[in-house]
């Protein structure tokens, strides 16, 4: 019976979209063939039965679980005994109250626990209409849960519940029990939540209701899909062909827990993996609390594995290899299956199949193999192995993963047995049936030419060469390339013989060839390069200025280009004559043109001189020499008057040379070493002061005017000298009537001493007469017996010396001693000199009788020689006899009187030597201000020589130390001079020292100290379109002259030279220079350095300087193009005249060639030509 609520009663209802979604989470789909394995069996005291109600209904076990994929559930006899695990439907017959009710005979106030899961099959309902899900049987009222237009709604007590639930609550779980007034008591209600947790909706307290109706049936309990029969007005039965599942436990009170695992199914398994093998993929993963039983699906074809828990991997066969799947592993209880796991991505694999149909290529060395594969195994083949003559495998490298591949290192000649096999992720397939092949040599590139050889001419070069091996194959033509090997170019004609000639080459460009040969297999390595530089004859020198000497004229000039070749010297020629070279060699300007007549105009030219020959002839220069004043004459006719440690010269003067004598010089040794007279002499007279007394000078004077230093004049002689010294050691001894008086003779000054005085007592002094001039001295005329007091004074030409002081002596008739020899001389010093030597030495004691003499010997006693003149008692003197320099002799000295020879000296040594001979200036160098002298010491005087001087414009001597052996020969010597000033002469004289002196000097050589030159001091920038104007103020040439410049535009990475030469100061540099490296572009910006050339090389580089250059105008607008042939082409374009093919014209334009299009490289843009075909 169907009736309807008023709005005031009406109850709320929840959405039945919710319920069935519920149901639907409960029991998620799994494909056919899942096994759902039940919970462990739960104890139960269930002893009551399901009956039919009031008829019109039906009840029997389910034929199908409420899963969606209808798997079939456990089966039974009835569904009164025990159902555990059963699933019953339920089915309406009739639309009467009839339904199923719960009854037990258990005692009162036993508590039941029943989990009622619903499968509706239809619950759409009219508005207004009721079904009756649960009812209460001992209530009148209308408690229970109905379902009213798909809302679920619930009275407990006779009027709707305010409770809101869940979206997604579901009627799960009514927990009954049995009060002993026979009423329902309290019950629990649970809905499984979408988190599929057990959640208690509410608890309901059964306290007001009657007891259990009669009509019910003693011990009925719940009644299900009908409402109880004592309110049958108020019937709410179900409708007929309504069918419903539900299952049903009855036991002791459970704990939600365990209600939990009794009515849900498990999470979905986690940390899923798949390894993939032959057909097959196994499947792992964690194991889900509450699963029974897991089972793993492959799609598609939905191939899947089971496993009970604890199991947590199983295997799914009957895979396809190759085919990609994917797997989702489900747990499973009772309660049905988890949601699905994620999903992963498996691809069954095995090894590859053996390759098959080998067929083979014999190669140089190796062998090419095509071959059929049949399968991969289901996974990408990654490279292939190889076996030859049933040896090891090899892998390919780089891998190989396709037909055809090449087996190398084979022995050529020799048959060779080759299998393959694949190799995938799974591993190494099978091996192919073997091939036999046999590798043969075959024809290679060539190889490189060699022994290239260039002769370069007048913008021409002939290249000789060794051809390379073929490589089997006949060459038939090689290439160049004049830029490193970028470009290649095909000789034209063609060249297989090993020679060949190229014109239209810039003369002066340096150029670098590399050679490569070419067969039909292709091109051979380039060869080594050669570098040439086409040439021929200079160009005319230019600017020709000359300037008027005696005799002479200097031409200064700018160099033309060298075309190529360096120019090697000058020639010049005078009037309409013949050419004469320069000699030595000019190679720079100025240059002197001697043999000129004085007061007669001349016309001069230059040309210039290389390898290829005599240059173009300048324009001719007319000077007039005119005669000059030339350095003055020597002095004549010098006196020198020597006087005490000075002297007076007087001479006549030589001719000035027209030229003012400003000066005059002298040299006390020789002309080696020069002295200026201060004050300055320019008459016949000069004093020279601070010489020593007794030196023997050899003087000579020169006059110095405003040209430099004359000639020497003759020397002359002289020898400063003063009174002698006083005698010394005076020893007198009386005689009959007189005395004789010893003495040590005083030095004399430079003035030999001619007598001696004496005084007596005082008195006046008185000469010897005749003269006595050394020692010892004899005065008579005494009284015996009276003693006197006695002085003697030495006498020279400058007059006499202090008294030696007084000694008392007395003349006797008769001595009252025995004269004895004298004894030995000591301290004796002997001084070599050249040939010769003098010896000193302190007299002994005369043994009473005056010494006459001193004798010495050079061979240890043997023989003697007397001094000559005598010494006395004098403190040494020369010994005579002829020396060998640098010969060792042992001295000894012996002194004699009336009685005879005393005892000799010590021994002492002698090595007699002079000073070094002059050294021999083999050759000199001279650039950036300094100069290097190679020469070879002269004969070192018989004493080691102890260092080298150096004199520089006649100047004074310096021991300079920095003299080096010449490493290329050991017996000559270097000197490195500094202080030089680049372009300015100087002359150099070496000589030698030891413990003499100095010896004589070297002949002078005259060096020129020339440097590269310096960086400019400014530069000013003058740009146009298509050129530059620079004007520079240079800096120092080094002393020879600049004449050429060098620019760059790569921060100095590369550097073109000016073609043709410029010297400046103003020079142009053209945007499109001759050797096309840097090309100035209208408009574009640069930034440039200069340096200048000089002829020891490039100089310093300006700082960097940054200029636009100009727009380029626009051209005036072109004439038509004229084109006779009406062929398209202009006729200043139309090749028709030739072969199709452009010609070669050099390396200014290098066109190649074919099939009617020619490409040119003119101006650095790339230019394409085509002709047209006659039929065009």
């Amino acid at each position: 019976m169907i009736w309807s609520r008023t709005p005031r009663s009406r109850r709320l209802m929840l959405p039945l979209v919710a319920v069935t979604a519920m149901v639907v989470a409960l029991f998620p789909m799994l494909p056919s063939g899942a096994v759902v394995v039940p919970p462990p069996t739960m104890s139960y005291d269930f002893s009551g039965n399901l009956v039919d109600a009031n008829g019109g209904s039906s009840i029997a076990l389910a034929p199908a679980c409420p899963q969606a994929s209808g798997t079939p559930c456990n089966t039974a006899t009835s569904f009164g005994s025990d159902i555990n695990g059963d699933f019953l439907r339920w089915s309406s017959t009739a639309n009467v109250g009839g339904g199923l009710r719960l009854t037990t005979n258990a005692p009162v106030g036993t508590t039941y626990t029943m989990a009622l899961k619903f499968s509706f099959s239809s619950v759409s309902q009219s508005p207004t209409g009721y079904s009756k899900i649960v009812d209460y049987l001992n209530r009148t009222s209308d408690d229970g849960f109905y379902f009213q237009n798909g809302k679920l709604l619930f009275y407990p007590g006779g009027s709707l519940s305010s409770t809101v639930y869940p979206a997604n609550a579901v009627l799960d779980l009514i927990t009954v029990r049995q009060s002993t007034s026979g009423r329902a008591g309290t019950f629990t209600v649970y809905a499984v939540g979408a988190d599929k947790k057990l959640t208690k909706v509410f608890t309901y307290n059964d306290t007001s209701g009657g007891s259990l109706p009669a009509a019910s049936g003693a011990g009925s309990i719940l009644g299900f899909f009908f409402d109880d029969t004592v309110t049958a007005s108020r019937n709410e039965a179900t409708p007929s062909g309504r069918v419903y599942d539900l299952k049903v436990w009855s036991n002791t009170a459970l704990t939600e827990e365990q209600l939990q695992k009794a009515v849900l199914p498990p999470d979905a398994p986690v940390s899923i993996a798949a390894t993939a093998d032959d057909a097959r993929t196994t499947v792992s993963w964690n194991s889900s609390d509450n699963a029974t039983g897991y089972t793993a699906i492959a799609s598609p074809g939905g191939a899947t594995c089971s496993v009970a828990a604890p199991a947590t991997n199983c295997a799914i066969t009957g895979l396809t290899n190759g085919s990609t799947y994917s797997v989702q592993v489900f747990a499973t209880n009772a309660n049905g299956a988890s949601t699905a796991s994620n999903t992963l991505t498996a691809q069954p694999r095995t090894v590859p199949a053996a390759p098959t149909g080998l067929a083979t290529t014999a190669g140089d060395g190796e062998a090419s193999i095509t071959f059929a594969l049949s399968s991969n195994g289901g996974a990408p083949i990654t490279n292939h192995e190889y076996s030859v003559d049933g040896g090891a495998w090899t892998p390919f490298s780089p891998a190989e993963t396709s037909s055809p591949v090449t087996v190398a290192g084979l022995a050529n000649n020799v048959s060779a047995s080759i299998r393959l096999r694949a190799v995938n992720a799974a591993g190494v397939g099978a091996e192919s049936s073997a091939v036999d092949v046999t590798p043969v040599p075959g024809p290679t590139l060539p190889d490189a030419p060699t022994d290239l050889v260039a002769t370069p001419g007048d913008g021409t070069v002939s290249v000789t060469f060794t051809l390379g091996a073929d490589g089997g194959l006949p060459l038939n033509n090689h290439e160049y390339s004049f830029d490193g090997g970028r470009f290649w170019t095909s000789l034209l004609p063609a060249d297989t013989t090993g020679s060949f000639t190229m014109n239209g080459l810039t003369n002066g460009t340096r150029y670098e060839l590399l050679l490569r040969a070419v067969n039909a297999i292709g091109f051979s390595p380039a060869s080594e390069p050669v570098v040439f530089t086409p040439f021929t004859v200079p160009a005319a020198p230019t600017g020709l200025v000359a300037t008027a000497g005696d005799g002479e004229a200097s031409i200064a000039f700018a160099p033309g280009d060298d075309n190529g070749a360096a120019i090697t010297n000058y020639e010049y020629s005078v009037g309409a004559g013949s050419w004469t070279a320069f000699s030595p060699a000019e190679l720079s300007s100025p240059v002197i043109v001697p043999g000129l007549a004085n007061n007669v105009s001349a016309s001069v030219r230059l040309r210039a001189v290389n390898a290829a020959g005599n240059g173009a002839a300048s324009s001719a220069v007319s000077v007039t020499p005119v005669p000059g004043p030339t350095l003055p004459d020597a002095p004549t006719n010098l006196v020198a008057t020597p006087g005490d440690g000075s002297a007076d010269i007087t001479f006549t003067l030589g001719a000035d040379g027209g030229s003012a004598i400003t000066n005059h010089e002298y040299s006390l040794d020789g002309g080696l070493s020069w002295t200026a007279f201060s004050p300055a002499v320019t008459s016949g007279s000069a004093s020279l002061s601070g010489l020593t007394n007794g030196t023997t000078y050899l003087v000579v004077l020169r006059a110095v005017n405003g040209l430099g230093n004359g000639d020497a004049s003759e020397a002359v002689a002289f020898t400063p000298f003063t009174v002698p010294d006083a005698p010394s050691s005076l020893k007198p001894a009386g005689d009959d009537g007189g005395v004789t008086v010893a003495f040590v003779e005083p030095a004399d000054n430079g003035s030999a001493i001619t007598n001696y005085e004496y005084r007596i007592d005082d008195g006046a002094w008185t000469p010897f007469s005749p003269a006595q001039s050394s020692s010892p001295v004899v005065l008579g005329g005494l009284t015996n017996g009276v003693q006197i007091a006695i002085e003697l004074r030495a006498v020279n030409a400058a007059g006499v010396s202090v008294s030696a002081g007084a000694v008392n002596v007395t003349p006797v008739a008769e001595p009252s001693w025995v004269a004895t020899v004298p004894d030995a001389p000591t301290n004796v010093v002997v001084t070599p000199g050249d040939g010769a030597a003098s010896v000193a030495f302190t007299v002994g004691d005369d043994g009473g009788s005056s010494i006459i003499n001193h004798e010495y010997s050079l061979d240890g006693g043997v023989t003697w020689s007397e001094f000559s003149p005598a010494v006395t008692y004098g403190t040494g003197g020369d010994l005579s006899g002829s020396f060998v320099n640098g010969t060792t002799y042992s001295v000894v000295i012996r002194a004699f009187n009336s009685v005879g020879a005393g005892e000799a000296s010590e021994a002492v040594f002698l090595c007699p030597s002079t000073v070094p001979d002059a050294p021999t200036i083999d050759s000199h160098s001279a650039g950036g201000g300094f100069a290097t002298v190679r020469f070879t010491p002269g004969a070192d005087g018989g004493a080691p020589i102890l260092g080298h001087e150096v004199s520089v414009d006649g100047g004074a001597w310096t021991d300079y130390d920095g003299f080096a052996d010449d490493p290329e020969n050991p017996t000559s010597f270097e000197a490195v001079v500094a202080g030089l000033t680049d372009g300015v002469p100087a002359s150099i004289r070496v000589r030698s020292f030891n413990l003499v002196g100095p010896g004589a000097a070297s002949a002078p050589v005259t060096v020129t100290s020339v440097s590269k030159p310096s960086a400019p001091a400014s530069v000013i920038v003058d740009p146009g379109p298509v050129s530059i104007t620079l004007t520079i103020v240079p800096g120092d040439d080094g002393g020879d002259p600049i004449n050429n410049w060098e620019y760059t535009i790569d921060d100095g990475i590369t550097w073109i030279p000016l073609r043709p030469a410029q010297s400046g100061p103003v020079i142009t540099i053209p945007g499109q220079p001759p050797i096309s490296v840097f090309i100035l572009q209208p408009g574009m910006t640069y930034t440039m350095m200069i340096r200048p050339v000089n002829g020891e090389g490039p100089g310093a580089p300006s700082d960097p300087f940054t200029f636009t250059m100009n727009p380029e105008e626009p051209p005036e607008p072109p004439l038509p193009p004229v084109d006779s042939d009406g062929d398209g082409i202009p006729d200043d374009l139309d090749p028709d005249g030739g072969t199709g093919a452009l010609p070669y014209t050099g390396n200014s334009s290098l066109p190649v060639a074919a099939g009617g299009l020619a490409l040119m490289l003119a101006g650095g843009a790339l230019v394409l030509l085509r002709r047209r075909s006659a039929t065009a």
